[in-house]
């Protein structure tokens, strides 16, 4: 899916804030290992996963960000086994 904008949180970074508004965001990221996820307020504030799919384009149609992001494969990938080891 492409989105106009928004800005990327990973799983850590939503922790880490420890907002009391987004325990359920929290809490629904882990669950279903939405480990990155985008929030978009172009409109209306839209936030949900960012899969390897997905693309951020800037207002000229350009690629700014990509899930497909070595980075960020990596980071679901470590997210993910850990979460496995943690529910073994």
């Amino acid at each position: 899916m492409f989105f106009l904008g928004g800005k990327l949180y990973t799983f850590d970074e939503v922790v880490k804030r420890n907002d009391p508004k987004e325990e359920i965001l929290r809490s629904n990221m882990e669950v279903n290992e939405y480990w990155v996820i985008i929030q978009n307020d172009n409109s209306w504030r839209f936030t949900g996963e960012f899969s390897e799919e997905d693309a951020i384009l800037d207002e000229n149609g350009e690629i700014v960000n990509r899930g497909d992001d070595p980075k960020l494969v990596a980071y679901r990938k470590k997210m993910s086994e850990q979460k496995s080891k943690r529910d073994n």
